[in-house]
Order: C-alpha cells, then structure tokens, then sequence
C-alpha cells in the first residue's frame, strides 16, 4: 500500500470516529493519536519523496532563529491585522500571524548574518554543545553559505 493510500485510509477512519463521537473514548482515543503520529511522519515522508520538503527542512535547520524571535513578529502582525482588519475571519489572522512568526525570524536571521547584530542568533559558546565551528546540516545549503 502507498503512503497516499494510507493517508486516504487514516483521513477517512479518522474523520469517521470524530463523527460517529467516539474519539474521546480512551482506547479508540490512544489509537487514533498514534495513527495520527504515523500519518503526520507519512506525510512527511510523501513531501520528502514529491521534493517539496525543502521549506520544512529550513525551519528545521534554523529552529533557534525562529525560536528567538517568533514572538515579536507574532504579536505585530497580529496587532497590526485585529487594528486594521478587526472583521477578517479568525482563521485568516491565524495563518498570517504564523506565517509572520516563522518567515519574519528567518529573514532577520539572513539579513543579519555576518554582520555585528549576527549575536542575536548565536548560541553562547558556554552552551554548545561542541566548541568545533560547524556548517550548513544539509548540503542543499553548501552554495548559499559560500556566498
């Protein structure tokens, strides 16, 4: 069975139960967690396989930038979004602010590299966990670093 397949099959019986209500029960609840777990890795995996995984791969490989500073970005976009558009639909504001709070750490982080504010993303040398100066965790990003 493909990995599509399954996440058709996992969509569906998952869909079924919160339907039917029987989620909330305690075995079928555990079950329903796990497969969820295992779809969200199949997913991944599916997005690996399509090529499409890169965007993901730089959030992972840049989590403490965003980390640092997801939160400034966050609280602007929202702020500027309920000021300026206080009927836009929940569910908008949600995507933007997040899209905010990852995209606006990455862009600062990029825009200050090699520069004097470049401390603001650097973890101190007291809490590394080796002293030895390491690159890019992928080589997709060889040729960027170099520039």
């Amino acid at each position: 069975m493909t990995i599509a397949a399954g996440l058709t099959i996992w969509a569906s019986v998952n869909t079924l139960a919160v339907e039917a209500g029987i989620e909330s029960l305690p075995l079928i609840g555990l079950a329903l967690g796990f497969t969820g777990a295992a779809a969200v890795i199949g997913a991944a995996i599916l997005l690996m396989r399509l090529g499409i995984s890169a965007p993901m791969r730089l959030c992972g490989e840049n989590t403490l930038p965003i980390y640092l500073a997801f939160f400034a970005f966050m609280a602007v976009t929202r702020a500027v979004l309920l000021r300026f558009a206080p009927g836009m639909d929940l569910a908008f504001v949600s995507l933007f602010v997040t899209a905010a709070g990852v995209s606006g750490p990455l862009a600062l982080y990029w825009l200050t590299r090699g520069t004097w504010a470049s401390f603001l993303f650097a973890r101190p040398e007291a809490f590394r966990l080796s002293t030895a100066k390491r690159g890019w965790h992928s080589a997709a990003h060889a040729e960027i670093s170099q520039a």
